[in-house]
């Protein structure tokens, strides 16, 4: 399925991907580009919007994970009809309810892909520097050699994202960034930051 009609399949469950269309577009092409995608992590789901139009980047059977607490009713009721849809579309996915840094967060995660490398992380949780980072240094080392890493929101002066974007630029492990302005549903600046490992 192409970008634009995953995007409207939306709608029907009440979601909605919460990034610059622009910006989100570039990043599921790069997906696409990346063959063959068969594992695919999300942290930080909220109501699936990124994680079923990113999934439909990835081959067919692809084993899908979502990392989300889903503490608030609402969202986590339009997560489980996105994870159900995936299902349904022969997708493997697993959605772990915990939160990103908890211990059986990382292990669910190593059993659900039964250890082997994943071909892109999508990191969207908890946007504040010290879980962002603990993010990355907690999945990071699982994405494979020529794997993707992408982070949301490295250009929103509200989160903390950037700071740690500007910090992998200082280290010279960022790559391409797509910073298109206003992010559909947001009140500010969103930006995509990509690390090719």
């Amino acid at each position: 399925m192409k970008y634009d009609s995953r995007v409207a399949r939306l709608d029907e469950w009440g979601s909605r991907i919460i990034q610059h269309r622009d910006e989100a577009r570039k990043a599921f092409a790069l997906m696409q580009a990346i063959r063959p995608c068969m594992r695919f992590l999300e942290i930080g789901s909220r109501k699936g919007g990124s994680l079923y139009v990113y999934a439909g980047a990835c081959e067919p059977g692809a084993k899908i994970v979502a990392v989300d607490p889903s503490i608030e009713r609402r969202p986590r009721i339009v997560l489980r009809r996105v994870v159900q849809a995936l299902e349904a579309e022969g997708y493997d996915m697993t959605w772990i309810r915990a939160e990103s840094q908890e211990l059986g967060a990382l292990q669910g995660v190593q059993g659900a892909f039964g250890n082997e490398s994943i071909d892109v992380l999508h990191i969207d949780g908890d946007h504040s520097y010290d879980a962002v980072s603990r993010d990355y240094q907690i999945y990071s080392p699982l994405v494979r050699t020529g794997g993707v890493i992408i982070l949301h929101d490295i250009d929103n002066p509200n989160y903390e994202v950037a700071r740690f974007w500007k910090e992998l630029q200082a280290r010279g492990e960022a790559g391409r960034e797509w910073k298109s302005g206003k992010a559909s549903g947001m009140t500010g600046r969103a930006g995509i930051g990509v690390v090719i490992k």
